[in-house]
């Protein structure tokens, strides 16, 4: 039996438009790592997740998305001035962009945000928790990422989208990185 928001949201949308008999496809439901997508039948595993990743997003995009639809306003945040100091995670580099990462932290007017030039912070996952690995993990994130940190006044903030990233700024340095939406969330009014 389907829960009330979820009838809700049914009836809202309505009918499920229906294709002519001669056009008629089958599709299937699958699950990847808990989420149900729709696929055509006979589609392989990597269709499937590639329509997946069409609909997936960084949090950091979904808001900076939303803000330029006019959804989430700068009048919901504080006026007050702050500096953040963001240090991209590496697979948001490589994979993404730090621009909505940006735009996001930004959101608050008076918020100005200064990316940090560093490469990754050393940890990559949990490779710089194992102990064969430390030494070599603390000398990448001291080659620009943790002197930026040290260098930056107790008022700046440090943004760092990655967990590993966060972890590795406090362990390196006692300063506490925060997520971006973490930043968010306390801007608001």
């Amino acid at each position: 039996m389907m829960d009330q928001p979820a009838l809700d949201d049914r009836r809202r949308r309505g009918p499920v438009p229906q294709a002519p008999p001669e056009t008629e496809r089958r599709f299937i439901e699958i699950k990847i790592d808990g989420k149900a997508v729709s696929v055509e039948e006979g589609s392989t595993i990597l269709d499937a997740a590639k329509k997946l990743a069409k609909r997936s997003l960084l949090v950091e995009e979904f808001i900076a998305r939303e803000a330029g639809r006019g959804c989430i306003r700068r009048e919901a945040f504080t006026r007050e001035l702050r500096e953040i100091k963001l240090h991209g995670h590496c697979h948001q580099k490589s994979l993404a962009s730090l621009t909505p990462t940006v735009k996001a932290l930004e959101l608050p007017l008076n918020y100005k945000v200064k990316l940090i030039p560093s490469g990754c912070c050393g940890m990559a996952g949990s490779f710089g928790y194992e102990e064969e690995h430390y030494d070599l993990s603390v000398q990448v994130a001291e080659l620009v990422l943790m002197p930026a940190v040290r260098a930056a006044p107790a008022d700046v903030l440090i943004a760092a989208p990655g967990t590993s990233c966060r972890h590795q700024i406090k362990d390196c340095t006692g300063r506490i990185a925060q997520h971006p939406a973490e930043i968010l969330h306390d801007a608001l009014v």
